[in-house]
């Protein structure tokens, strides 16, 4: 999987605490959310390959992106609640409807403030 194309403005951790550094304070929970959809040129470009066994990389592609976008969003909401870093990085998604060309993907975490480092 590619790096993400952006840097993070925040530091962002799945654990519930940022290397070397200590939390002063839990804002509260923070996300991001994206309706996505593959779009119908990774659907017809991969129909043939539905009915074999293996990865379907048009849309590993497509929900790559997704997911990235959907993580930045989570930062801009942290940001917007004042934090200093994002703690407890969880990932969800689900399909919406009758199409499995359209997903859910969410972006949550804990928004949290940091201590100021001493020299």
């Amino acid at each position: 999987m590619a790096a993400l194309e952006q840097p993070l403005a925040l530091p962002v951790s799945t654990t519930f605490e940022i290397a070397n550094r200590t939390i002063s304070e839990h804002i509260g929970p923070a996300f991001g959310i994206i309706a996505w959809s593959a779009g119908t040129a990774a659907g017809l470009k991969s129909f043939g390959r539905q009915f074999k066994r293996g990865e379907m990389t048009e849309f590993t592609d497509v929900l790559a992106e997704a997911r990235e976008i959907t993580l930045q969003r989570l930062v801009a909401h942290a940001q917007a609640l004042g934090a200093d870093a994002i703690v407890g990085l969880r990932f969800d998604s689900n399909t919406m409807g009758e199409s499995a060309g359209l997903v859910e993907i969410l972006a949550l975490g804990t928004a949290v403030k940091l201590a100021p480092t001493t020299p």
